[in-house]
């Protein structure tokens, strides 16, 4: 699966297709970093042997979920042309007991890749250290095996 990618916990694969002659994986998990809440990222990965190809994070914009890019961006042609494993995040935790608010300027959707220091968020909304913590890059390579069971 994508341990490569992850330090801790396990990633559930939930659905993947092929498109643009690779392989589009979503995942799910919970992520200790953000309450205990079920986080879900989706990963393309070009065709070819298994091999180490280089990896970009997608962090997608405000009101977007992992699935945003993959579907509207156009990115993954010119990733499987370029040979380059893309992972796209969730732009914030989701779910029960995660605070929201009416606008879609803050709370659940709001893409803001920093830290809450309110009382109200900071449990579930520290998305700089979801990104910094829970996910362990490799340098700007990433193993294509390690999206394979």
């Amino acid at each position: 699966m994508l341990r490569h990618l992850m330090a801790e916990p396990e990633l559930v694969e939930i659905m993947s297709h092929r498109c643009y002659g690779g392989t589009l994986y979503r995942f799910e998990h919970i992520s200790p970093v953000l309450g205990y809440c079920s986080m879900k990222l989706s990963a393309f990965v070009p065709s070819g042997p298994p091999t180490k190809f280089p990896g970009v994070i997608w962090l997608s914009g405000m009101t977007c979920t992992d699935e945003s890019f993959a579907q509207r961006g156009g990115g993954l042609a010119m990733a499987e042309r370029l040979k380059l494993i893309l992972i796209m995040p969730d732009t914030s935790p989701r779910g029960e007991g995660v605070p929201d608010e009416d606008g879609f300027d803050v709370g659940v959707g709001a893409s803001y890749y920093v830290n809450a220091t309110t009382d109200k968020y900071r449990k579930h909304y520290r998305m700089l250290d979801y990104l910094t913590q829970d996910f362990v890059l490799l340098g700007g390579n990433c193993d294509s095996e390690a999206f394979t069971s």
